[in-house]
This record gives structure tokens, sequence and C-alpha cells, in this order.
């Protein structure tokens, strides 16, 4: 009997581990969702980055052509190239400030040596969710100005 009631412990204990460390289908997809957020947001600021060196390399050579004071077409181009390169490094910047004040979901493993939700605890799965679905629109906008800067002649 005392076996009886020691494995029915048991399977009772092992039914709340598991329910309690399981996780919910709205906190999976946010989690998904949160790490597509960050890969995408270092795509975009490598890519800012690799075209600010790119028109700077030209800009360099612009600025090295003897005929440029002389040239006011080639002058012209050579200060649109300085401002949209000053353009980017600021969305550049701005996308890394972004970057760095994002509130993450902490990974399960973390969650399960103590590590704190930092949603706080009144945040359900879904106000959780709405808060990574709002980064992935802030990230949209970023990424939008960024198309809109590079078609800039």
């Amino acid at each position: 009997m005392k076996t009886k009631h020691f494995l029915s412990a048991l399977a009772v204990a092992a039914a709340f581990t598991a329910c309690v460390s399981s996780e919910s289908d709205t906190l999976k997809i946010t989690r998904e969702t949160q790490v597509q957020v960050v890969k995408d947001a270092a795509v975009l600021d490598s890519s800012l980055l690799a075209d600010i060196a790119s028109l700077s390399a030209m800009r360099d050579t612009m600025g090295n052509d003897t005929t440029l004071t002389t040239d006011s077409l080639a002058m012209i181009k050579f200060v649109a190239f300085k401002s949209k390169i000053g353009e980017l490094e600021g969305l550049s910047a701005e996308v890394r400030v972004w970057r760095d004040n994002l509130t993450l979901l902490p990974s399960q493993e973390d969650m399960a040596k103590g590590a704190k939700n930092p949603f706080g605890r009144d945040n359900n799965d879904e106000a959780v969710k709405q808060k990574i679905t709002e980064y992935q629109s802030q990230l949209n906008e970023l990424t939008e100005r960024a198309k809109t800067l590079r078609s800039k002649e």
C-alpha cells in the first residue's frame, strides 16, 4: 500500500513538474519571433555598416579627384554622398540603441535556473507576445527607413 501511495505521489509530482516547466504555445511562438527579431536586427545593422563602408570608400575616391573643386556636378555628388553616409550612420546608431534597449525573454533554461521574467509577474503570455510583436513592427519601420535611404540618389 505504501508503494502504491509513493508511486501515486511520484506521478503527481512528475505531472506537476511537467506542467510548471512546459511553456504555452503563445510563449513558444513569442520566443521564435524574438529570435527572428534579434537576428534581423543584427543583419540590418551589419548591412548598414557595409553600406557606410562602401559609400565612404567611394567618397574618399571622389575626394582625391583633383577636378572636384572645379567641377560643380562632382561637388554636388560628393556632398550628396557625405549626406547619405551621415544619414546611414545616424540610422545605424539608432538601430544599435534600439537593439540594446530591447527587453528580451530569458531562455527556458535560464528561467528554470531562477531568472526572472523581465516583463514582470503581472504580464501574461499574450502581453509578452504583444511587446515582442511591437519590437517586430519597430524593426520593420527601421528596415523600411534603411531601404528609403539606400534608394536616395
